[in-house]
């Protein structure tokens, strides 16, 4: 779980001493990015209260202040107070820096109060508690009760308080107190671990399929928690009203957002950050003046744009997790904007596949020119624009058309220098073959890439140095044609395929004849999926595997089943394949309606589809993932 530790003193001697052993509470206010405000009544004399403005250096404090003499803040991490004072002492102040959601302890002079106005932070409403005593200011719902307010913190405090600057004493936050908090007050509590403090009202509500334990509750919803603090933190903003339904049959880690609601696998989060960010740009585009979410009533933005800021959200979290390299995520990117042939204006509408890469790599670019902070600035003015294309401008500073004219010349200069694989693809009859996906399969050196023939036939772009393996398959379709090699330029033998070495700036040409037409290289193996009761299982993932595998791509076709629990799955005419299942529930799966040979089915397809397969499975108490090879039926 991510844990973003971020809480930043004339001696008062024997108060805070007092307060070291006792520990308080808070008095201001937090709350969004849209100018608002929070306003705290500071009394004569000492008061505690929490910094919502973003981070700042301490003389910040002295000057909005009048009369305060000396600031007060508790180093959780060290468990001693950080302090600082309006004149000059002999010792050196040691609280230098205030930080969003900082507690303070403030002493003002004089003989009147101060009504202290700030700016107010989302990022304020969250706090980073470590064991022992914390003090922190609170950014959540004005007017809460100190009781709801604490209620997510639940068996870690061991005591909570509050000070009240009118009376000068302190007040114990417990359940039947009656004591309310207001955005910007600040309270101490003292935690027997460390923990975060989402005070903020945008925990995902999280809803399961299956029944689980208790502790598996609390972790998945600690592990949601930690993608809001995030995107407050980051990013300053929080989506309320988001529900995660987790499925429980689990194939991978998968994921996807509508309707306000995030769907994932029950045993993979790694999709949260990246759908809460889909949450975040359809609620700032759609929100209506009165602050409640709108309806999407047309298309919100390019499709490149909201994949790439969700990317590149998702990889700055798992950075900060600790997950995966930030660094590596910006290399893959730069590689996609190197090597990928496409143009982002082709992906406003349909993405496709293998071109997340490369709207990554427009997400960086756009991070390079305007900073990263305006990544979701153009989903906040995208209401008030009549195009997408107006709110681009707004948002970024630039026409989408420049933007698009300045990343192709970066994508230009990035590739200068690398070698470049080009040629046709042609059919039987010498003509073009259209939508052919060209795979290069680095061995042992090089960078994966990948290229598609145009109308023509005709495929071009750009390599990494390396020598490849070339692998063919239709570009809408699962089902692997073949290899480059041979006499002809295809083969489906592997000790027939032809090893590329791609070197500098070097351009290679290639003629690939295919043994006949695109629609009879390929045909079907269907079936449905039952229980032992005869009943059809939706949710499994079923392939057709080759049975001489030298690439995932020879003959790998997979599908998930639907409710009626069918499947039709593309593979190669000529090939010999299994049935093969990934489940958490199938522990046993057998064939029928197919003839078999050995302990496991092989399916050996000819020109007409393979049809009519039952495939029956054993169900067995959910548990971890696991292929299934099916057998051949008695």
């Amino acid at each position: 779980m991510l844990r973003f530790a971020s809480l930043g003193a004339k001696g008062l001697a024997g108060l805070l001493v007092g307060l070291a052993v006792w520990a308080l509470a808070f008095s201001s206010e937090t709350a969004s990015a849209s100018g608002e405000t929070v306003t705290t009544e500071l009394a004569p004399g000492w008061n505690v209260a929490g910094w919502t403005e973003a981070e700042a250096p301490v003389e910040t404090l002295f000057e909005m202040i009048p009369d305060l003499e000396v600031a007060y803040a508790w180093d959780a991490e060290k468990q001693t107070f950080l302090w600082a004072v309006r004149e000059e002492s002999v010792h050196s102040r040691t609280l230098e820096t205030l930080t969003p959601g900082m507690g303070l302890w403030l002493y003002l002079g004089g003989t009147e109060p101060f009504m202290w106005t700030r700016e107010l932070l989302l990022k304020s409403g969250v706090a980073s508690l470590q064991a022992g005593w914390n003090l922190v200011g609170w950014g959540g719902r004005d007017g809460i009760s100190t009781e709801e307010a604490l209620s997510h913190l639940e068996g870690l405090l061991t005591a909570s308080w509050f000070w009240d600057g009118v009376t000068q004493d302190f007040g114990q936050a417990s359940e039947g107190s009656g004591q309310t908090l207001a955005r910007g007050d600040a309270l101490w509590l003292e935690a027997i671990d460390a923990a975060q403090w989402l005070q903020l009202d945008g925990r995902m509500r999280v809803v399961f399929e299956r029944e689980v334990s208790t502790a598996f509750q609390a972790e998945t919803q600690a592990a949601l928690d930690d993608v809001v603090v995030f995107f407050a933190r980051h990013y300053n903003l929080v989506v309320e009203g988001i529900t995660v339904r987790l499925k429980a049959e689990s194939a991978g880690c998968g994921g996807g957002y509508a309707n306000e609601t995030i769907f994932m696998e029950e045993g993979c989060l790694n999709p949260a950050p990246h759908e809460y960010s889909h949450a975040v740009q359809e609620y700032l585009a759609t929100l209506e003046p009165d602050g409640s979410w709108g309806t999407v009533r047309y298309k919100i933005g390019p499709a490149w744009l909201s994949e790439g800021v969700a990317n590149t959200a998702s990889a700055v979290y798992r950075d900060l997790a600790g997950i995966d390299s930030l660094d590596e995520h910006r290399e893959h990117s730069r590689v996609a904007a190197i090597t990928n042939p496409n143009d982002l204006a082709s992906l406003e509408y349909n993405m496709g596949s293998g071109n997340y890469p490369l709207a990554s790599a427009a997400a960086h670019w756009l991070i390079d020119k305007v900073g990263e902070q305006s990544l979701y600035e153009f989903y906040r003015v995208r209401p008030t624009s009549r195009s997408w294309q107006g709110a681009f401008f707004t948002a970024f500073g630039m026409p989408s058309g420049t933007f698009y004219r300045e990343f192709d010349e970066y994508r230009r200069e990035l590739a200068a220098g690398y070698p470049r694989l080009a040629g046709r693809v042609i059919g039987p009859d010498g003509q073009g073959v259209a939508g052919i996906r060209v795979d290069a399969l680095p061995q042992e050196e090089g960078t994966y890439g990948r290229l598609w023939t145009n109308d023509e036939g005709e495929l071009g772009g750009t390599i990494l140095d390396g020598s490849y393996h070339l692998s063919l398959l239709p570009a809408d379709s699962p089902c692997h044609l073949g290899w480059h090699g041979s006499d002809t330029g295809f083969t489906t033998d592997p000790s027939q395929i032809q090893l590329l070495e791609l070197r500098g700036g070097e351009v290679t040409e290639l003629l690939i004849e295919l043994p006949r037409p695109l629609s009879e290289l390929c045909t079907r193996i269907e079936g449905v999926v039952v229980d032992t009761n005869g009943d059809p299982i939706g949710g499994l993932w079923v392939t057709a595997n080759a049975i001489r595998e030298v690439y995932q791509q020879e003959g790998y076709s997979g599908q998930r089943t639907p409710e009626t629990g069918s499947f039709s799955l593309d593979v190669r005419r000529g090939g010999t394949f299994e049935i093969r299942m990934v489940s958490r529930i199938a522990r046993e799966c057998t064939v029928s309606g197919h003839g078999g040979s050995g302990s496991r089915v092989r399916i050996t397809v000819g020109d007409e589809d393979i049809t009519g397969l039952l495939v029956t499975v054993v169900r067995q108490p959910p548990g971890d993932s696991r292929w299934v090879t099916c057998t051949a039926a008695e």
